[in-house]
């Protein structure tokens, strides 16, 4: 068997060479996607046709900005969790 894409679209992320720049994905249950990118200091947010949603993060320490977002997940009520490894933590944003 076979395996293709059903869908794909290009992503302006994830141009750094380090092996710190691992992109993770999360989809919700109503089908956006989000992913990080760590050495954008960001995480970006998609339909699952690719639209562009949205965007966060800075270059910044503490609870303004990622140091390097590593990883993202979602939990059942909606809430994106974002580690950081660059700041130790472990964040949690609710979405508009």
């Amino acid at each position: 068997d076979l395996f293709l894409p059903l869908s794909m679209w290009d992503v302006s992320a994830w141009s750094g060479h380090s092996l710190d720049n691992k992109p993770f994905i999360a989809v919700s249950g109503d089908g956006n996607v989000f992913i990080n990118d760590p050495e954008g200091y960001r995480i970006l947010q998609f339909k699952t046709d690719g639209t562009f949603l949205r965007t966060w993060g800075d270059p910044v320490s503490g609870m303004q900005g990622f140091g390097m977002p590593a990883g993202v997940a979602l939990d059942e009520s909606g809430h994106v969790w974002v580690t950081d490894a660059i700041n130790n933590a472990v964040m949690r944003f609710s979405l508009p």
